[in-house]
């Protein structure tokens, strides 16, 4: 699988640090490959998106935004501190990409994207995000058209958003019920992110034309369909709680309305303590370059496999002849596993690391769907605790660590009997 392809993969994902990572490499061996850049510029626009908390989205004082922008193929040809630099790297692999591709609908949202949510709030910001977003829109119904469906919706959302926040109430709304009607057809994620943008800012449109009562109802509905760990929620549950107020009435309780996260993030690359980070569908000559020659390497007759071992680095890869399949992480020098609730500023919920206790996995991790799997890539007859939704399996050890994690295994491990489950 190529870089770019991995790439994508982690975007869908919401793995921001591993897309930068196979995107950067793709702009390097490809410097004209514009949608590289786009998918650059919008893993590191989202990897800052994704530490926005509900302080700063105030501070932002603009309408939920929906991030569904990204290349699927490619032709191969002011407020934390931190904040501003982040924004500048992702607009920086942005503009390359406009440059090569100016034409390009999903270039013209990314960069609308970007302006909308800079951390210099002014309005000159203000202006590029609806000079670019109005660019993308007239694009759209034009030949040049690039967008997937959910990236559509995206730019209609964000259009909307920018429209409300200049008082334009009637085309905003307009345009946010426009992307709803888009995300009747999505499915997954991608539907339940527009599903959830679009109440937010029907809200935000209701309350800016004094329809208080149909935007505390609509508020009502976000609040009870969307995590309360989310930064927006806590955005729209202040929104609610005023009207309320304003209105005489009391306020339901933040625990009266509150639900929990349903889904986290599926985990497919790790960070290693020299700072470099793999991911399955790494090329093994990308991992050898980057890591140098494995302590051992050798095959396994049991699965047609290889394993390479880099025990310094807590890590052992499963490979076939070209790519990683699997990851296991060993050793006291292994990487933290976070677990991170899906969507843009998802909360972390706990981690997974070696040496934690069985009782720990069960009060610390925040993951609850564990089940019993075999496994048939690695030469070992035991089932392993596995999580559908995290995408990985613990190895507890024997005797008296029998409690003990001793493992963690990653990647596209294919289930006794079943396709590949991990992928």
């Amino acid at each position: 699988m190529s870089a770019f392809e991995n790439g994508v993969y982690f975007l869908t994902i919401e793995d921001y640090t591993a897309a930068e990572a196979c995107f950067l490499r793709v702009t390097q061996e490809f410097p004209n490959c514009a949608e590289a850049w786009a998918n650059l510029g919008m893993a590191r626009l989202m990897a800052y998106c994704d530490k926005l908390n509900a302080e700063e989205l105030r501070r932002l004082d603009i309408g939920q935004f929906v991030a569904g922008i990204r290349f699927r193929y490619a032709k191969m040809d002011g407020l934390r501190d931190n904040g501003m630099k982040k924004w500048q790297a992702a607009e920086d692999a942005l503009m390359v990409a406009y440059k090569l591709k100016p034409k390009s609908t999903t270039i013209l949202v990314g960069l609308g994207l970007a302006y909308l949510v800079c951390p210099e709030r002014t309005d000159k910001r203000m202006l590029q995000a609806d000079d670019f977003l109005a660019r993308a829109y007239t694009s759209a119904n034009s030949s040049e058209n690039d967008l997937e469906p959910e990236a559509l919706a995206a730019l209609l959302i964000n259009r909307g958003v920018v429209r409300i926040a200049k008082g334009d109430t009637d085309n905003g709304q307009g345009l946010i019920e426009k992307a709803g009607k888009i995300g009747k057809e999505l499915d997954g994620a991608d539907a339940i992110e527009v599903e959830q943008a679009v109440k937010f800012n029907t809200a935000m449109a209701q309350r800016a034309v004094g329809k208080n009562a149909q935007a505390i109802a609509t508020l009502k509905s976000y609040l009870l369909s969307v995590p309360s760990s989310s930064p927006w929620w806590s955005v729209a549950y202040k929104a609610y709680f005023d009207l309320q107020m304003a209105m005489g009435a009391e306020p339901q309780s933040q625990e009266s309305l509150t639900v929990k996260a349903s889904q986290v993030r599926r985990q497919m690359a790790v960070k290693l303590a020299n700072g470099k980070i793999v991911h399955v569908g790494e090329s093994v000559k990308d991992v050898k370059d980057k890591l140098g020659t494995p302590a051992s390497e050798m095959p396994d007759s049991s699965t047609g496999l290889n394993i390479l071992s880099y025990p310094a680095l807590g890590v052992t890869f499963i490979t076939d002849t070209q790519e990683v399949v699997g990851l296991t992480l060993t050793g006291e020098n292994s990487p933290v596993i976070l677990v991170q609730e899906k969507g843009t500023n998802g909360k972390v919920l706990g981690e997974v690391r070696i040496g934690m206790t069985r009782d720990e996995v069960k009060t610390q991790t925040g993951v609850t769907d564990w089940i019993s799997r075999k496994f048939t890539n690695i030469s070992d007859e035991r089932c392993y605790p596995y999580s559908p939704g995290l995408g990985i399996a613990l190895i507890y050890g024997k005797g008296k660590n029998a409690n003990v994690v001793v493992g963690i295994l990653i990647g596209s491990i294919k289930a006794q009997g079943e396709e590949v489950v991990q992928r």
